[in-house]
């Protein structure tokens, strides 16, 4: 959600003559925006004929955890840490709420410092998360390859759900992943467990202990796989 909040200075110094100002209609346009923007996304409700089942807040929140600490571990040794959701769009919301709302997570030490070294990407069929801008990235698993190539070997650490538990989904999403990813790319993979020897044979993943839940409880049983040894996933 984009901070509503504007605050108008009117007792401007002879100083500030360059600092930009803006009129009462400007002010209200803005203001008109930024509550349409939050207007809509509280309307971004679960959509079952999508195949979208939201985290619970635990899962998104464990999940989140788990990219801020990789981004930490990253940013020793490099300047930026990109993340991309791939069709996984509760989690995506929560990295949103606190790298560009919140800028501040009570359980993660300098958090302030990862907020402009973090960036990122939500791959997603559903349009209207559209009123994210440039963080989405529409993403129909059947045309696996068609997205912006500067997104090529671009991700530092990737989170996928692919929506349907499909041989086909997951290898097209597969394919997705490969063409996304960096050399040394952290992956992780929330999905049903019948899909866990296609995930090892096709992207080598092997099963956390961690197990995501929904806001409504599924018939599958879920599972959590990754390729590298985790934080939160394998206590």
């Amino acid at each position: 959600m984009i901070s509503n909040k504007i605050r108008v200075d009117n007792n401007l110094s002879e100083d500030d003559d360059d600092v930009p100002q803006l009129s009462i209609e400007t002010l209200k346009t803005l203001q008109e925006f930024y509550a349409e923007t939050e207007a809509q996304e509280k309307k971004i409700n679960e959509n079952w004929k999508l195949s979208q089942f939201w985290y619970d807040k635990r899962t998104s929140e464990t999940l989140a955890k788990e990219v801020f600490l990789n981004a930490i571990e990253k940013l020793k040794t490099s300047t930026h840490f990109n993340v991309a959701c791939v069709s996984c769009p509760t989690l995506f919301k929560t990295l949103h709420f606190y790298l560009k709302e919140a800028k501040q997570h009570t359980e993660i030490d300098n958090f302030s410092e990862l907020v402009n070294k973090i960036d990122i990407k939500l791959f997603e069929y559903d349009k209207r998360f559209e009123i994210y801008g440039e963080d989405f990235k529409f993403y129909d698993y059947k045309n696996p390859l068609d997205f912006d190539s500067k997104l090529e070997q671009y991700f530092d650490l990737i989170i996928s759900d692919p929506p349907y538990l499909s041989q086909e989904c997951h290898l097209k999403t597969a394919m997705t992943i490969r063409k996304i990813a960096k050399n040394d790319l952290k992956l992780i993979v929330c999905t049903g467990a019948v899909m866990e020897d296609l995930l090892a044979a096709s992207l080598k993943l092997r099963l956390c202990s961690f197990i995501p839940r929904h806001e409504r409880n599924l018939a599958n049983e879920f599972k959590c796989y990754a390729n590298y040894q985790t934080f939160y996933l394998d206590n």
